[in-house]
């Protein structure tokens, strides 16, 4: 890890510290700075203002939680990880998600979903040996991804008083076991599609 990112992560996890005991319109870039012991000047050789740096705690963390899991564990346990991830930091969530000048958050989760279900999909193809176009494994793609970018959305909004493991376990019946179940069922017809075609 390079000093600048240890750096960035050092002003993160003071600004994610910070929105544990005020709203974020409420916090300075001196009060950040001052937490994270730190002189002022070097949040701006980082970052250009506040915003800057809550965009980019969203696409650090949502990345590392979500799509970065995938070359080290297991598909089925990826959910797990980022429900729990948002979970473990709902105050801050909670209170990033009302910030109006940017829904920063929902658009790096969408970002990364999009691009974890597009390594899923290409992976159970060469799994189970099917293969789609790209505008097939496009629309599935926006599809899964909004889709669990929304059940994150109303999940914070309603203060996440469901149980992480649960919605993780009702998400993996959706798309580990009902999507894969698809996609081979669609190779099944299409492998026989062929074999007709050929007699």
């Amino acid at each position: 890890m390079t000093h600048s990112l240890i750096t960035k992560k050092i002003i993160a996890r003071s600004l994610k510290d910070l929105m544990e005991q005020k709203a974020f319109a409420k916090i300075s870039v001196r009060d950040i700075m001052a937490c994270a012991d730190l002189r002022r000047q070097t949040f701006y050789y980082h970052f250009q203002d506040k915003y800057e740096l809550l965009t980019w705690i969203y696409e650090d963390e949502t990345r590392e939680n979500s799509i970065d899991f995938f070359q080290y564990d297991d598909p089925e346990r990826i959910f797990d990880h980022l429900l729990h991830y948002v979970y473990d930091n709902r105050t801050f969530y909670e209170k990033a998600i009302q910030v109006h000048e940017q829904n920063g958050f929902f658009q790096a989760l969408t970002s990364h979903m999009e691009a974890l279900y597009r390594t899923l999909i290409s992976e159970w193809a060469k799994q189970d040996g099917f293969r789609m176009e790209n505008d097939q494994v496009d629309l599935l793609v926006r599809f899964y991804s909004r889709g669990f970018t929304g059940v994150v959305e109303n999940w914070l909004i309603g203060g996440c008083r469901e149980d992480p493991v649960v919605i993780a376990k009702e998400l993996n019946d959706v798309v580990h076991i009902g999507l894969r179940t698809q996609l081979s069922q669609k190779s099944g017809e299409t492998m026989s599609g062929d074999r007709g075609e050929s007699t």
